[in-house]
């Protein structure tokens, strides 16, 4: 994708985050002949003062509206609205400043089997955050899940905390915070 300067990018400062020597946020190409929408945009150190599409992740006009940006385990992970509904994606870039975007479908079954992830907290070497999963043989509702710096794409459910009933009632995990525990404390 050929790269477009700032001045033609509704930017939103909010959601910029780092990903390796560049940047990533939401933006919005404004010119109005590419039909792309809220998208996820690079801003490459290579060539400074422009803003790259990364991934147009919901095809067409609609906007995708990558948020909730996080960097962990070489990646940056992010939810985004794209054809499998609100889902879970990592972002990397290799050695030639080359980007690769993963989804990682936690509620597949496609366009609006929302997972929703989000609160994403880092605690160590793995990454927490909530999520919705009603697949079968999870059916656990809005629960806790993580995902290890060693397994960087498989999430995996912590705990269905709120059983309820046939095993799909949401406990809502939120604003996940992390807390030190001294050695001798029970």
């Amino acid at each position: 994708a050929p790269a477009v300067g700032l001045g033609d990018l509704g930017v939103f400062p909010e959601v910029r985050a780092r990903v390796g020597e560049g940047g990533a946020a939401q933006g919005e190409d404004q010119r109005g002949d590419n039909g792309v929408g809220v998208e996820l945009y690079r801003i490459n150190p290579g060539a400074p003062g422009t803003a790259q599409l990364v991934a147009n992740i919901r095809t067409g006009n609609p906007n995708s509206f990558p948020q909730e940006f996080i960097e962990f385990a070489g990646g940056l992970y992010f939810r985004a609205d794209g054809p499998n509904g609100v889902e879970l994606y990592r972002l990397t870039v290799d050695g030639s400043n080359v980007p690769t975007l993963t989804l990682i479908d936690i509620n597949s079954g496609g366009s609006g089997s929302n997972s929703n992830p989000g609160g994403f907290a880092i605690f160590g070497d793995t990454l927490y955050f909530s999520a919705h999963d009603n697949d079968t043989g999870q059916n656990v509702g809005t629960e806790l899940f993580r995902i290890s710096a060693a397994d960087p794409t498989n999430p995996v459910l912590v705990a269905n905390i709120n059983t309820g009933s046939g095993g799909s009632a949401d406990s809502n995990p939120r604003e996940l915070t992390l807390f030190p525990v001294s050695s001798g404390s029970t």
